[in-house]
């Protein structure tokens, strides 16, 4: 029979964190750590059927360790806060940033959660100035995957954004650039656009224009797509005329 690996499954309160020998029935052992923080060793029936849940914490007049003190990545716990319905501790945590958060047990055992959010926030905005470390990463990658020359830097990009006073170099519509890319995806509005689609990134080669812009024109050259736009203008100025 083969042995099924358990290694990160998780079985009620308890999570699998690797296998620890066998008993003396030849049963496979696995070392679990439960909801309350505490080490205990299940064999494989008692986990998958179901009849093992938790360490004992689940049993009437037991109590979880309290993880008062401790600390979990950037979060150290001052007090339990609450319990819901579902017996789930929340601890009420400061960050090393000095917010407070209140948390799931499980969340800070199981490391899903790492800080008070302020990790994700410095992770992403590894930039300089306005332009964020994931953005200016979007742009490296792009060239890179089609074999664009990229003669500019993060710091030129941004200083080219204030030099057009955060405005579309087409239009003259404000623009805006979001320090935390993903988060405000949706918000920003700049797009790096190279006006000659068919050479790379270089300093005589790139503006900041309004991300709808940099669509319609996709790999048009500048001047071809500014012609359509007259031609469109055109066109309806003489069908309203008629």
């Amino acid at each position: 029979m083969i042995k099924k690996d358990l290694t990160g499954q998780i079985f009620g309160r308890l999570k699998v964190i690797k296998e620890n020998g066998r008993n003396n029935r030849n049963e496979v052992l696995w070392l679990c750590r439960c909801l309350c923080n505490r080490k205990v060793t299940v064999k494989s029936y008692n986990l998958t059927s179901g009849a093992t849940k938790s360490c004992g914490c689940l049993k009437p007049g037991n109590k979880p360790l309290d993880l008062t003190g401790q600390k979990f990545n950037r979060l150290t716990v001052i007090k339990l806060d609450s319990i819901d319905k579902w017996r789930e501790y929340h601890y009420c945590c400061r960050c090393d940033c000095g917010n407070i958060k209140i948390l799931r047990r499980s969340h800070l055992i199981n490391g899903d959660v790492k800080s008070c959010g302020c990790w994700n926030k410095e992770r992403r905005h590894t930039g300089y100035g306005d332009i964020s470390g994931t953005y200016w990463g979007i742009v490296k990658s792009g060239a890179k995957l089609r074999n664009l020359t990229l003669d500019i830097d993060i710091i030129y990009i941004n200083d080219l954004y204030h030099k057009q006073n955060k405005r579309c170099a087409l239009t003259n519509t404000d623009i805006y650039i979001s320090k935390y890319h993903y988060k405000n995806k949706k918000q920003q509005t700049a797009s790096l656009d190279r006006i000659d689609s068919k050479l790379g990134y270089t300093k005589e080669n790139v503006q900041w224009v309004h991300k709808d812009i940099n669509k319609m024109k996709q790999d048009l050259p500048e001047q071809v797509f500014i012609e359509l736009c007259q031609k469109v203008i055109d066109n309806v100025k003489t069908n309203s005329r008629n």
